[in-house]
């Protein structure tokens, strides 16, 4: 049964006995007053403008059935689903008169033998919404991992001490303290459970890898920032200096952990990697592993980072920049080569000319620093997101100018698409983050997302804290889609809460999880403080184009069934056996 309002009885039968499985639409809640809600109600979506709902069975290679049913507020259907005896995949899209998606949601490997409630999350396409979840641990520039059984594994990240008042607004000059908490999302649920890993050490800014070994996922933690002794004691980061957040005396390279964790009995353990990666303050390392982990540049007791190691289960290499670098961003171009960019902290001090970006070639076997030239590449900039559309194309979003080794103003251009094509990088400005420590990643259909940052001291609408705050109690809560073909980026809906130092995570299903960050204070809180943030959203990255079934080479127009040619007679249409109260 499926009803505009709540959700669908199935009959899943080849002319036997009736199942009765019972789908539950879902949808996603807004933020109200800065914040999504602490207990969310699971009530029915609600998707304006939409019409009808078409509904999706299939399994890896076929179309069981589909159908389209009208948005009436009446009876609920009973739909017939052939096909009994293997789980089905249920792909859920509300559309207007059109046949544009406007809403979607999908539950995999269902059961059609077993009497049962399946819960389907509804996403607004190409927007965001407040998750059914909240962390337990507010936290930002933490990493969130997926892992290779669909969850997510939330290690670290700054915020207040774990001996303060979590849920209160700070004011910045508190500075930034560092967690060893962890946290592990499950996707189906919705929920955040907390992990207790003996050992594991406290960091931030790091950067985490996930592998399946049998019945063993081994995680590596690379660089990233810890402190010496009380994590609670003494914040690790402060307001002003060179970097906006800068390091304290506290601040030291946090050293490279493995955590193994079994699933099927719910262990995690922490191991050193060994041997082990030199510690990196501010350092980079990419979002994948692609070659091995290459971690580049950051500080040494103040002193910038002029080398780069590589981790690929083992520290196969190590090597010269050609510059010092402090916050830039490394991504894999393919199987040999990464570009890192940004960082250049001696660009302009004693007349020194740095350079934007450079390349780490010779990967993994004989690594070595390559130079580019440079062609309308938008200037020198740090703590920018990254990330390499499907056309090959990378997205620099974000970031403060940076020269004479201060990150000054926010960069201009806001954004720029790099290519490099034979030892030259040329950049394209594009629309994008107005703001330091936005995030950025790859889409399924090799678009690229960014989102949010930090605006810095000489832009509106931060009140007179700008001032007082050094622009760090700012933050964006905009969100840029760059094609995978190339082209200017084009704005969608904003986040739901504005945030910076978050991160985005491509969920298995595709959707995409945004986790933490630190956000301005609430409109109750005063004036030019912080709150670091357990709110988490998700993104639905696709809408009327990306067909569910269009692998399987099947001809459907916008909200229709698939046809065996325009106008044709159904595929496979859902049979609707009865209509009932719902």
């Amino acid at each position: 049964m499926l009803s505009a309002v709540a959700g669908a009885l199935l009959g899943a039968c080849d002319h036997g006995p009736l199942a009765t499985i019972r789908y539950r639409m879902i949808g996603l809640p807004t933020a109200i007053d800065g914040a999504c809600p602490a207990s969310p109600v699971a009530g029915a979506p609600s998707v304006t403008g939409a019409t009808a709902v078409r509904l999706t069975f299939r399994d890896a290679t076929a179309l069981r059935c589909d159908v389209v049913l009208p948005l009436d507020g009446g009876l609920a259907p009973v739909v017939d689903v052939p096909g009994k005896d293997a789980p089905v995949d249920l792909t859920v899209e509300y559309v207007d008169a059109t046949g544009a998606v406007l809403a979607r949601g999908q539950a995999t490997a269902i059961d059609l033998v077993d009497d049962a409630e399946v819960a389907v999350t509804i996403a607004p396409s190409d927007g965001f919404a407040c998750a059914m979840g909240r962390a337990g641990r507010p936290r930002a520039f933490h990493s969130a991992t997926l892992l290779p059984n669909g969850e997510v594994l939330l290690v670290g990240g700054l915020g207040p001490a774990d001996t303060a008042d979590l849920a209160a607004p700070f004011a910045p000059s508190t500075g930034l303290f560092v967690t060893a908490s962890t946290e592990l999302y499950n996707p189906t649920t919705h929920t955040f459970a907390p992990v207790v890993i003996p050992g594991l050490a406290p960091r931030a800014m790091h950067q985490a890898y996930a592998i399946a070994d049998g019945g063993t996922i081994h995680i590596a933690l690379v660089g990233g920032i810890t402190a010496t002794g009380d994590p609670s004691a003494a914040p690790v980061l402060t307001p002003g200096g060179a970097f906006r957040w800068t390091p304290t005396a506290t601040a030291r390279g946090a050293p490279g952990e493995i955590i193994d964790y079994v699933p099927a009995i719910g262990t995690f353990t922490r191991r050193a990697i060994d041997p082990d990666l030199p510690p990196r303050v501010l350092g980079a390392a990419p979002e994948a592993l692609g070659t091995g982990a290459v971690q580049v540049g950051g500080t040494n007791a103040g002193t910038a980072e002029v080398s780069f190691d590589l981790y690929g289960g083992a520290m196969a290499a190590s090597g010269a920049l050609r510059r010092p670098r402090v916050g830039a961003t490394v991504t894999p171009l393919d199987d040999t080569t990464a570009l890192v960019w940004g960082g250049d902290v001696l660009h302009n001090v004693t007349g020194q000319i740095g350079e934007p970006g450079e390349l780490i070639g010779g990967l993994p076997a004989a690594p070595s620093a390559q130079a580019l030239t440079f062609a309308s590449v938008g200037g020198h900039r740090i703590f920018h997101a990254a990330a390499r559309t499907g056309g090959g194309a990378i997205v620099i979003a974000g970031g403060f100018a940076l020269d004479m080794g201060v990150a000054q103003a926010v960069a201009a251009p806001a954004t720029v698409e790099l290519t490099i094509a034979a030892g030259a990088a040329t950049g394209a400005e594009v629309e994008g983050p107005a703001g330091g420590y936005p995030a950025a990643l790859t889409l399924p259909d090799g678009d690229v997302l960014a989102t949010g940052g930090d605006p810095a001291v000489d832009t509106t609408g931060c009140g007179d804290t700008a001032t007082t705050t050094g622009g760090v109690a700012c933050a964006l809560g905009g969100a840029w889609r760059y094609p995978s073909a190339g082209g200017p980026g084009i704005a969608i809906g904003a986040m739901q809460l504005a945030r910076y130092g978050h991160r985005l995570t491509r969920l298995a299903d595709g959707t995409v999880l945004v986790t933490g960050g630190l956000t301005p204070g609430g409109p109750l809180d005063p004036a030019g403080t912080l709150r670091a943030l357990p709110d988490a959203e998700l993104f639905e990255p696709r809408g009327t184009d990306d067909d569910p079934v269009a692998d399987l080479g099947l001809g459907r127009t916008p909200g229709d069934v698939a046809r065996t040619a325009a106008g044709g007679a159904p595929v496979a249409e859902c049979r609707v056996l009865a209509r009932i109260k719902p």
